[in-house]
């Protein structure tokens, strides 16, 4: 008996889930994805957060909305989607329409992959978006009803992957892309819409160290080169007024000396070694820069540089002497030493007023009056950093050292103005 009741209990609900197969209460369904081209669709709750990857494509209701999966489809793919959402990564707008399937937003975008696009290629977008990076705009066509009110579109292209040296005619008022240079410009009153001006831009990234280029003045020189000269001039790069020769110099050995212009940041790695002041060089610039490259010199190498400019990470001046014509008008040259590199519990006199380096302190200092110039005292430095646990030092009296602890102070002549030392001693 209880098997039948058992089997009339089973015929039963089975009778029940088909009586309600009409219920409204049902889960999201996912359409299956036959491809990487064919996105897949979920209908959710409206006020459900839209997870990463998908993009809202209608809202049926004020309760629900239909999202799409829009991660990991092809290249090339094109799909419409609700407005007011931020364009994912690696897609563009190139169309907007009017619609009434979004709830309070009236209109829908027409999206397109470019992701994995061949370089080279272009593509006709809506304006008012930013340009992707590694492509361009190369013309703008204005219009009144094009993409909704926007008034205007753009033609992009992918310049990322091409050949160094590629050149090629875009339109002015965008960023320069990193690795070209613009080379010339040309006015205009009607090209790219109502910009008025064209840029040529040339690509540098990958050219051989050495090489030299004539570009447009007014824009940054590219990291890795350095101006050599200016030319004036009243039309050349449209109204800007000045072409700039520029050399590459990453990759030159080290000690190589060069000229360059004044009036532009000393590349890392590089110090002045003498300055030319002249009244027409590098067009109205006025002095030029000889420059050498200190970068991988020895442990312990000395070197003559002029003055007023910052002493390069490890290293340290040693002496400073007064003149009133070298390097320019600058009035005084500095001798530089290399000290990266050197042994724990070197001592080395530099001149005064000067930063003393890291992993250094201070065992002495001498007053005087002519030396190092006008500054008017050396002082005694020793690494103390890599020295053993236990070691003690006789200091001048300064902020004490992490890891260090003062076992007693007295006063001495030994540091000039300073007049007290202590006896530090290394814990740790």
């Amino acid at each position: 008996m209880r098997y039948i009741l058992f089997i009339l209990v089973c015929i039963t609900l089975s009778a029940c889930q088909k009586d309600n197969s009409d219920s409204k209460l049902t889960l999201p369904a996912v359409a299956a994805q036959s491809s990487s081209s064919t996105p897949a669709t979920m209908t959710i709750p409206s006020n459900q957060a839209v997870p990463s990857g998908w993009m809202i494509i209608t809202r049926p209701s004020k309760t629900t909305m239909t999202i799409t999966k829009i991660e990991g489809l092809a290249t090339g793919t094109v799909i419409k989607v609700c407005g007011g959402q931020t364009i994912p990564s690696g897609w563009v707008a190139t169309a907007r329409d009017g619609c009434s399937d979004c709830g309070s937003i009236t209109f829908k975008l027409t999206i397109k992959k470019i992701d994995g696009m061949a370089t080279g290629t272009s593509l006709v977008i809506c304006g008012a978006q930013d340009i992707p990076a590694g492509w361009v705009a190369t013309s703008r066509t204005n219009c009144t009803s094009c993409c909704g009110s926007i008034g205007f579109n753009l033609t992009i292209k992918k310049i990322d992957g091409m050949p160094t040296g590629a050149s090629l005619e875009i339109c002015g008022a965008q960023a320069i892309p990193a690795g070209w240079v613009a080379t010339s410009r040309t006015n205009c009153t009607s090209c790219c819409g109502s910009i008025g001006f064209s840029l040529t831009i040339k690509k540098i990234d990958g050219m051989p160290t050495g090489s030299s280029l004539v570009i447009c003045g007014a824009q940054d020189i590219p990291a890795g080169w350095v101006a050599t000269s200016r030319t004036n001039c009243s039309t050349c790069c449209g109204s800007i007024g000045f072409n700039l020769t520029i050399k590459k110099i990453e990759g030159m050995a080290t000690g190589t000396s060069l000229v360059i212009c004044g009036a532009q940041d000393i590349p890392s790695g590089w110090v002045v070694t003498s300055r030319t002041n002249c009244s027409t060089c590098c067009g109205s610039v006025g002095f030029n820069l000889t420059i050498k490259k200190i970068e991988g010199m020895p442990t312990g190498t000395s070197l003559v540089i002029c003055g007023a400019q910052a002493i390069p990470s490890g290293w340290v001046a040693t002496s400073r002497t007064n003149c009133s014509s070298c390097c320019g008008s600058i009035g005084f040259n500095l001798t530089i030493k290399k000290i990266e590199g050197v042994p724990a519990g070197t001592s080395m006199v530099i001149c005064g007023a000067q930063a003393v380096p890291t992993g250094w302190i201070v065992t002495g200092r001498t007053d005087c009056s002519s030396c190092c110039g006008s500054i008017g005292f050396n002082i005694t430095i020793k690494k103390y950093d890599g020295l053993p646990v236990g070691t003690t030092l006789q200091v001048c009296k300064q902020a004490i050292p992490g890891g260090w602890v003062k076992l007693s102070e007295q006063n001495c002549s030994c540091c000039g103005s300073v007049n007290v030392t202590m006896r530090i001693k290394r814990l740790n």
